[in-house]
């Protein structure tokens, strides 16, 4: 997490505890739309359900391609 904790410093990322209610592609890009009724527009979504033998995947999850 230190790592993590470092790029985002030099990255100047930020990060929001926000859950995803929705999210949706549409010519070409992805929408999200959060919990709190804000929109964000994007080209790529990385999603991460847990890890390795801990991953907890939802049914609807099981057609999405690995890696």
């Amino acid at each position: 997490m230190d790592y993590c904790d470092w790029f985002r410093h030099m990255k100047r990322v930020t990060v929001r505890d926000e859950l995803v209610s929705d999210l949706a592609k549409s010519n070409g890009r992805f929408e999200a739309t959060l919990a709190v009724g804000d929109r964000i527009v994007t080209d790529a979504v990385v999603c991460a359900p847990g890890i390795r033998h801990y991953t907890n995947l939802q049914d609807s999850a099981t057609s999405l391609p690995r890696g």
